[in-house]
């Protein structure tokens, strides 16, 4: 079920990009998240109003959302951010999260591909956009962002103990990042703001049971970041798409 068929419409780039920028289409046929703070975020039932928390944000591919029950872990709404247009903001002070249902949807144990357009506010802590982990660094999938020396350096961990990094490239406090990772079982690429800094062999997890989650591991890490638009590929994207993704970012966003 497709939600929001606009986004599947190779005329959506255009409307949103504007006639100025020339993003090429993306296919979403092998998409299974796609959140965008501007679509579906909501608080008891009714769409966020600035600075409300959010309970549920709607996944515009699929019926797979991305809640939190508990009002003390909801990350909050916030609008005219970046380009006119609103962000999740989660707190990692406050333990901010929301948890993705195990399923059909996340349950990817390669290829996969994920992208994601994010503020981090800062490299105190150890900052996690995104995982699904069964304990601590045993991941079907997760990336993070480091501390100390090594601070705002991104990890992408697929499988257990099998963690790469960025190198010498760190992320920057309070710019925004378009991230974009592929996996499969010979290759694994993440790149930043249209740049690979992570090439390298890949691997096959062992899938797990737990739930996919927004801005938390489950072992107590956290995020401090906004994040305006995510989503999740069952395939390895080609590297032409990753252009065009990244371009797609870009464009939207004014970066």
């Amino acid at each position: 079920m497709i939600r929001n068929l606009a986004i599947r419409n190779p005329a959506f780039l255009g409307a949103v990009c504007g006639s100025g920028c020339s993003a090429s289409f993306i296919d979403t046929t092998s998409m299974t998240l796609w959140f965008d703070a501007a679509l579906g975020a909501t608080l008891s039932g009714s769409p966020c109003a600035n600075g409300d928390n959010v309970d549920s944000w709607e996944n515009q591919i699929s019926t797979t959302d991305a809640l939190q029950g508990t009002a003390a872990d909801q990350p909050s709404y916030h609008t005219g951010v970046i380009n006119g247009l609103p962000v999740i903001r989660f707190d990692l002070s406050n333990t901010e999260w929301l948890d993705v249902a195990h399923g059909a949807d996340t349950n990817i144990v390669n290829p996969m591909t994920y992208f994601g357009l994010i503020k981090f506010a800062g490299f105190g802590s150890f900052n996690v956009p995104f995982s699904k982990n069964a304990s601590g660094a045993s991941s079907q999938y997760s990336f993070y962002t480091n501390v100390a020396g090594f601070a705002g350096r991104l990890y992408l961990c697929i499988g257990t103990s099998t963690c790469f990094d960025t190198g010498a490239f760190s992320c920057t406090a309070g710019v925004w990042h378009r991230i974009i990772w592929t996996s499969s079982a010979t290759t694994r690429n993440l790149w930043v703001d249209g740049v690979n800094y992570l090439t390298g062999g890949g691997t096959t997890p062992t899938a797990n049971v737990q739930s996919a989650r927004i801005g938390q591991r489950i072992d107590g890490l956290y995020a401090d970041m906004d994040l305006a638009e995510m989503g999740l590929f069952n395939r390895e994207i080609s590297g032409a798409e990753v252009t065009a993704l990244d371009d797609y970012l870009a464009c939207k966003y004014d970066l």
